[in-house]
């Protein structure tokens, strides 16, 4: 995966996903969901739409994570998910470059 030197910190592509719920989430639930994909390490952001409370869209480092293993920890907290929009490239795809954003490691 191309990564690239800031300084001294590595920094990483990043890509978005949709994941899309089974069912429609309680606030509580939103919110539970949302904490634990931020604690992920390689996850950039993550919240669940207002207007359909089945669609998280995640942003993330491909460095870190993908989209099998924000799927993997979705499906264990009890609330399985597919891919809606975007996911993981091919392998050898060109990604963009995110500015300043750092893996977590």
């Amino acid at each position: 995966m191309a990564h690239f030197r800031e300084g001294t910190a590595m920094v990483y592509p990043i890509l978005d996903a949709t994941l899309h719920l089974d069912e429609t989430l309680s606030a509580r639930q939103i919110e539970a969901l949302e904490q634990a994909l931020h604690a992920r390490t390689g996850v950039i952001s993550a919240r669940v739409t207002l207007r359909n409370a089945r669609l998280i869209l995640v942003q993330y480092s491909p460095c870190c994570c993908s989209v099998s293993d924000l799927l993997r920890l979705l499906d264990g907290l009890g609330h399985p998910a597919a891919v809606r929009y975007g996911g993981d490239p091919p392998a050898g795809t060109r990604l963009r470059e995110c500015q300043g954003v750092r893996c977590r490691a």
